[in-house]
């Protein structure tokens, strides 16, 4: 089965899971495995669906799992980017 076309509001961590055909779940077991620690699935759901986004805390653990594939940068708005990148 193929991944469905990403989009445009497609979160960085949803794109990585998609990309790697990660499950939600998976994930979870993974942040509970190398940090110690579980983040609850819907908090992860959330954050997927772009209905929350991670705290700079979460951020840094999401780019520690996903081996800095959704670096804590990616989930900036292009207008708070620019202005760190400045």
């Amino acid at each position: 089965m193929r991944a469905a076309a990403k989009s445009s509001n497609e979160t960085p961590l949803a794109r990585w899971l998609r990309e790697t055909g990660t499950k939600q779940v998976t994930f979870a077991d993974a942040c509970e495995r190398d940090l110690g620690f579980r983040v609850h699935p819907v908090v992860i759901s959330r954050w997927v669906r772009g209905e929350s986004t991670p705290n700079q805390h979460s951020r840094a653990l999401i780019a520690r799992v996903t081996g800095g594939a959704v670096p804590v940068e990616s989930w900036l708005r292009p207008s708070t980017a620019a202005r760190g990148a400045a």
